[in-house]
């Protein structure tokens, strides 16, 4: 009977990973999350489009591409060896995801509230819109 159980169990939980769709809008977002929190550039970079823009709302392109995006988070990720992102709260409609979030750059500096728009398309992160609550984009790296 214990084997049947382990067998119907295991065969659910394949059918269930077999369900994941990992392009959805939902899945990529927290993909580049938990590489974000990891700091592993090749991860956070791989859900996103080689043309992605990145904005601050309403409307000021901060950046395109995704060399350019590499070329921050490489700076992001070796300056602030601290650097951690929670979600607050997640929303999901078709192809947006909206995070409200909580950034961590060290432990000495303000956490800085966040809500990030992510846009995919393709099974891709086509575009990312950040909304600062009080304060700027953190600086990046001029180019």
């Amino acid at each position: 009977m214990r084997t049947i159980l382990a067998f119907l169990f295991s065969l659910s939980t394949l059918v269930t990973l077999a369900q994941i769709d990992t392009t959805s809008a939902s899945f990529l977002a927290e993909a580049q999350l938990k590489a974000y929190n990891s700091r592993n550039l090749e991860a956070f970079l791989a859900p996103y489009s080689d043309t992605v823009k990145v904005y601050l709302a309403p409307n000021k392109l901060m950046y395109q591409g995704k060399k350019r995006m590499s070329d921050t988070y490489e700076y992001l990720f070796k300056t602030y060896p601290e650097l951690h992102c929670k979600v607050i709260n997640r929303m999901v409609e078709g192809n947006v995801v909206i995070d409200q979030e909580r950034v961590t750059f060290s432990k000495d500096a303000p956490i800085v509230e966040a809500i990030a728009v992510y846009r995919a398309h393709g099974g891709k992160i086509t575009e990312v819109m950040f909304i600062y609550k009080d304060m700027p984009a953190p600086s990046t790296p001029k180019k």
